[in-house]
């Protein structure tokens, strides 16, 4: 009987700590949502930019199984759906929430758990940088549409004078030298 106590005892503790289901932007936040950050244009970016975008297929991948209710867990903690928007302020929560998790249960207890925690830091730590390149919450204002969002990242991705148009100019541009081959052919 004292098991049986102690356990329910574990669930209804464990089910007042887990984060509440967002729901897909019932108040718009700012921030791409992981179906943004798919987009191949977006993607490109971020490979071209040299960021591991693994995050993003395996997060994705999460909200396609059963038992995920089409959400996954933004840092092993924060459970968004794939249109939920990733605000900085999001980003923010979630780390506090890991922190105050690792706090409150110490050590991961075996090496499934400690992989399962150094898994999600690493996705975690993915997605920051993601956003970080991204710039975060001006990726996408809470009026504007996936689309729109999208044509104005890239437009600012590649926009002349910017890194990405610098080194495009620098793998395109013919150098001296050839153009002096050029003319005496």
């Amino acid at each position: 009987m004292g098991n049986v106590e102690s356990n329910t005892n574990y669930t209804e503790k464990h089910k007042a700590q887990q984060v509440p289901d967002q729901t897909p932007d019932q108040v718009p936040e700012p921030g791409p949502s992981l179906l943004d950050l798919r987009d191949p244009r977006v993607r490109l970016c971020l490979e071209e930019s040299g960021l591991d975008t693994r995050v993003l297929d395996e997060y994705l991948e999460t909200t396609q199984t059963e038992w995920s209710n089409s959400s996954y867990y933004l840092g092993g903690q924060t459970r968004l759906r794939a249109e939920s928007r990733i605000s900085m302020s999001r980003l923010t929560e979630t780390h506090d929430t890991i922190a105050r998790r690792e706090i409150e249960y110490g050590e991961p207890f075996n090496g499934f758990e400690r992989l399962s925690v150094e898994r999600s830091a690493a996705f975690f730590e993915q997605m920051i940088q993601i956003l970080k390149l991204v710039k975060g919450d001006e990726f996408r204002t809470p009026e504007e549409s996936s689309e729109d969002a999208i044509d104005r990242f890239l437009a600012w991705y590649y926009r002349p004078g910017g890194d990405e148009y610098k080194r495009i100019e620098a793998r395109t541009k013919p150098t001296y030298d050839k153009l002096c081959k050029r003319t005496e052919e």
